[in-house]
């Protein structure tokens, strides 16, 4: 191969890897938002729970979520292993 082959090459790769980079950070910080409305959002629904129904009934709603939120957490991550 020659060097303008190369170079068009690598020059083809940096653009395709740009693109992806970009496409993983914008989900990225998507989903980053995602996680703090719904950690505030189930935080509130848990707190009105527990003082409409029961406290327990609140805290168990909330652990709950928190077993859910791990592993949105862990998908999360895997965004920006990626990246």
């Amino acid at each position: 191969m020659s060097i303008q082959a190369l170079e068009q090459e690598y020059t083809k790769r940096i653009e395709e890897y740009s693109a992806e980079a970009k496409t993983l950070g914008s989900k990225y910080n998507t989903y980053s938002f995602v996680r703090l409305i719904l950690f505030v959002v189930f935080f509130v629904l848990s707190w009105i729970l527990g003082a409409a129904v029961h406290v327990a009934a609140g805290v168990v709603f909330f652990l709950l979520f928190l077993v859910g939120f791990y592993f949105f957490v862990q998908w999360h991550t895997a965004i920006k292993t990626k990246k």
